[in-house]
């Protein structure tokens, strides 16, 4: 929408899907979202470690802090990792917030 933010227009929004819908529509979708984001911390902070270890070893810094660069080429690919492999969840939930309650 082109229209500016208005606070008021939120809270109408709001009040409207809270009387047409019931006051748990409110939260549709969010069930699909903690589903999809624990897996996906999950997975990050693994690949994060794995990434960093194998960088270390080629650039030889195998049980020393790596430097910046490489740091940020493994969380980057630690990312990466984890939205390829949990996007069908991420998928799952958009839908969910958008598919009327009755279907």
């Amino acid at each position: 929408s082109s229209a500016r933010f208005s606070a008021k227009e939120a809270y109408k929004l709001i009040y409207r899907t809270y009387l047409k819908d019931g006051f748990f529509s409110l939260w549709r979708g969010n069930s699909a979202t903690m589903v999809r984001v624990i897996p996906y911390a999950a997975i990050q902070f693994c690949a994060h470690e794995q990434y960093k270890e194998l960088l270390g070893g080629y650039y030889g810094f195998q049980g020393k802090a790596l430097p910046p660069v490489p740091r940020l080429v493994a969380g980057s690919m630690a990312g990466t990792t984890a939205a390829m492999l949990t996007y069908p969840l991420d998928m799952v939930r958009a839908r969910m917030a958008v598919t009327p309650k009755e279907m």
